[in-house]
């Protein structure tokens, strides 16, 4: 008999330990979730749209530099977007008053080696909008 009563004792022992134990993580737990810190989310840049890309170049001076340097960021890879919207915004660049000829040249030899499918394409639009730059 002393022998069920041992057991019966330590198993109140147990679920009192259990019971106690719960509660006082219940507090402990929602003081953590109340207490975390917010994970702010970091801002992503997604690309340029073409179109904005070609406002910003005919926006002209410090804005076609920045046009310029998004360009090689992320369209210098001619399947980044259509390639006749592409070829467009190389024709755009090379137009703009705003950036030297020996800029544009140097933007011509990165396409070429970027694309050497497309060098044909790539100097032809160049060397026409050179042509009918003002």
């Amino acid at each position: 008999m002393s022998s069920i009563k041992e057991v019966r004792m330590q198993t109140s022992i147990a679920l009192f330990l259990y019971v106690f134990l719960l509660l006082f993580s219940i507090p402990i737990v929602i003081l953590g979730s109340l207490l975390k810190p917010k994970i702010q989310a970091k801002p992503t840049h997604s690309p340029p749209t073409p179109a904005k890309l070609s406002k910003q170049i005919k926006k002209g001076g410090k804005h076609t530099q920045k046009a310029l340097q998004t360009f090689r960021q992320f369209f210098l890879d001619a399947t980044s977007c259509e390639q006749t919207q592409w070829l467009e915004l190389i024709k755009e660049l090379s137009l703009s008053p705003s950036l030297e000829i020996k800029t544009i040249t140097e933007f011509q030899e990165e396409l070429k080696q970027a694309n050497p499918s497309l060098f044909n394409e790539i100097a032809l639009t160049i060397s026409v909008a050179l042509k009918n730059r003002k």
